[in-house]
């Protein structure tokens, strides 16, 4: 009894290696078997414990490591991604939609600052008309796209919006919102679409211009062979024909200079 006491005690302190050595058959020796079983499975599940513990750690330390990576991605990307939780408040945002809706110095430099920020408190009421219908449509649909031309006081931004609904044992639990901004995009398809309106309109010009000069040329030499019957005729002709001629350069340095433009 004295042995199990101090084994009591010692296991207490947190020796849960501790073990009773006393043989015996009768009830008392049947307390210690008993006792050490316990003390066996104390220790037992202690060794567990630590182990779930040394995982539970890990497992945290990788998941602290991935939602930095995530973190410095989201922070460099060109993209705009926005957060929202159940009640659409803001639960993360990037530099990048920052820098697109509020572009002025000093304004929003922290993304933290908004952090648990309205909607309103984000974007503009303009932009807010055309962003709440979107966001009900995620809700039916699960994930929506749209492009949406925004007017901004520094001018119109146009973003490709991606709103996909996030949901947790059927219920809604958030948002994720892209926006892409199409304003260079767009910009290169108009100047790719008007490269080509001044290819096509040098081509058009440049097609009856060769006709017309050889018609000029062929009225000259006709001229220079005609005999001089009417001279006031022949010498309106001949300034026709010089017309015809200095009109035709002139087109010609003209489409010349255009399709320069078009290369530019």
């Amino acid at each position: 009894l004295s042995a199990l006491a101090e084994a009591t005690q010692a296991i207490s302190r947190g020796r849960l290696d501790y073990r009773v050595d006393v043989s015996s058959a009768d009830e008392i020796g049947d307390l210690v078997r008993s006792f050490n079983r316990m003390a066996e499975d104390l220790e037992g599940s202690r060794k567990q414990l630590e182990a779930s513990t040394r995982d539970l750690s890990a497992a945290n330390t990788e998941l602290n490591q991935r939602r930095r990576h995530m973190e410095t991605i989201l922070e460099n990307i060109p993209t705009g991604v926005l957060s929202l939780d159940a009640n659409r408040r803001v639960t993360h945002v990037n530099q990048a939609l920052l820098r697109m809706f509020h572009p002025e110095p000093g304004h929003y430099t922290a993304p933290q600052i908004l952090l648990g920020a309205s909607l309103s408190e984000v974007f503009p009421p303009e932009v807010l008309e055309d962003f709440e219908p979107l966001l009900r449509r995620g809700d039916r649909m699960g994930m929506t796209n749209s492009q949406m031309e925004i007017q901004l006081p520094r001018g119109t931004l146009n973003v490709a919006v991606t709103i996909a609904t996030l949901r947790h044992q059927g219920e809604r639990s958030g948002y994720v919102v892209v926006f892409e901004d199409l304003s260079d995009l767009l910009k290169g398809q108009k100047q790719a679409a008007w490269r080509e309106v001044a290819r096509r309109v040098a081509h058009e010009i440049k097609n009856p211009l060769t006709p017309i000069a050889l018609s000029a040329e062929r009225i000259q030499r006709h001229l220079d062979r005609a005999t001089p019957d009417d001279p006031a005729s022949l010498s309106l002709v001949r300034s026709s024909a010089e017309t015809i001629a200095g009109a035709v350069e002139t087109v010609r340095r003209l489409v010349d200079e255009f399709s320069t433009l078009a290369r530019f």
